[in-house]
């Protein structure tokens, strides 16, 4: 008997739990919070939603033979590994079990097919997860390649039988890819993809934002999703996709952006308004720097700092807008005179 544990996403790897609840489904015997689960766990990636239309097409088949003593599901069998030279299966089950029970023992060949695929044909080999959660942080992947979390995002890397990697963002990241045009590096995020062409990138993506970001500093990147075409982006070139519309913006980068500034902490200011660069610093520096007056948010700065620590940051800004900083516990404040016109 296959146990429907609690909802919750630390099953989402269970493909046996999986099976099973695609079975209820067919069945009209899951509630509607299963449904919605299940539903939720097949958009979450292409992958998914390809293994549940697989499951769901060969559990309909299943069930027509609901009242036999015997299910034969070599047809099944041949449909889900059509490249694999497997024998055809025979399971007997009890007249009166729930049909989705029934249908959960084909279900578990089709998981024993589904990894058989994995680890015989082309598919990848277990994913290597990393994450940053307060800090940002530098790893290295398995290719080699370099890998830079800003804080609150996650990567999931696969590396393919053939040797093509992929890797799932969630958040923003930097990529510095060791390129091999034989074996593609693809990133992930959402419904978007990109594809490397000897590359170091950024991908930002915020939990929910309608855009995702990407910014090309060295080689290129194609950048598409299943209903549009490619477009390459360029060193000093960067693309705005949006969710809504599913449209892709392209842009020149400018160095005002500060795009993985998270990384380098490198700042370039250029008439920026104090209320956007106190914003910019106490994202990347973690810290809590305040204006004493909100009218201050508007006067401008352009000055450029390069891997500075906080305390000389700070003090460079004060005294490069003739305010004084006032320390409040954890909590910098910039007093001064509010700005009539920009400060050069």
């Amino acid at each position: 008997m296959v146990v429907i544990p609690e909802l919750n996403m630390g099953v989402q790897d269970d493909f046996e739990y999986i099976d099973a609840l695609v079975a209820k489904c067919l069945s009209n015997e899951a509630s509607e919070a299963e449904k919605l689960w299940l539903e939720q766990w097949a958009e979450q990636t292409p992958a998914n939603r390809a293994y549940y239309n697989d499951a769901q097409k060969l559990m309909e088949q299943s069930t027509a033979a609901r009242n036999s003593k015997v299910v034969d599901v070599d047809a099944a069998w041949n449909k889900l590994n059509a490249r694999l030279d497997t024998e055809a299966k025979v399971i007997p089950l009890a007249k009166k079990r729930p049909i989705w029970q029934m249908a959960a023992a084909v279900a578990l060949l089709i998981t024993v097919g589904y990894m058989l695929r994995l680890v015989l044909v082309k598919d990848e080999v277990p994913a290597t997860y990393y994450s940053a959660q307060q800090k940002a942080h530098e790893e290295v992947l398995p290719d080699g390649s370099k890998l830079f979390l800003n804080k609150q995002s996650s990567v999931r890397f696969y590396v393919g039988k053939d040797g093509s990697r992929r890797a799932e963002l969630k958040g923003e990241a930097y990529f510095t890819v060791l390129h091999d045009a034989q074996h593609p590096f693809v990133v992930e995020v959402e419904q978007v993809l990109i594809k490397d062409i000897g590359t170091a990138f950024n991908v930002n993506a915020p939990d929910g934002s309608d855009q995702i970001i990407v910014s090309v500093d060295e080689g290129e990147v194609e950048l598409y999703t299943e209903n549009s075409e490619a477009l390459r982006l360029v060193k000093g070139e960067k693309a705005v996709y949006l969710k809504n519309t599913g449209e892709f913006k392209k842009e020149t980068l400018v160095p005002a952006d500060n795009t993985g500034s998270y990384k380098t902490r490198l700042f370039e200011f250029k008439e920026t308004s104090m209320r956007e660069v106190l914003a910019q610093i106490n994202e990347v520096y973690g810290c809590d720097l305040q204006l004493s007056n909100p009218q201050l948010g508007e006067c401008k700065l352009s000055v450029v700092f390069h891997n500075e620590d906080l305390n000389t940051l700070v003090s460079v800004i004060a005294e490069t807008m003739g305010w004084s900083l006032e320390q409040k516990g954890n909590t910098m404040v910039l007093k001064g005179k509010s700005c009539v016109e920009s400060v050069e």
